[in-house]
């Protein structure tokens, strides 16, 4: 998953055996969702005023 590939990495390790708390990883990305829906509706990396997050 492009949004959270840090989460989707974990769960692949925590599938092979690897000790992953993906309930902590999953709040990181849940708090960083939520900064970038309250940052001016803008990813910071996108210059375009009109650019969509994601693709339609």
């Amino acid at each position: 998953d492009w949004i959270a590939p840090d989460l989707v990495v974990g769960a692949i390790e925590k599938t092979a055996g690897k000790s992953i708390d993906l309930q902590a990883m999953a709040r990181r990305v849940e708090a960083r969702l939520a900064d970038d829906a309250y940052n001016q509706g803008q990813c910071p990396d996108i210059t375009v005023p009109d650019a969509e997050l994601a693709p339609t």
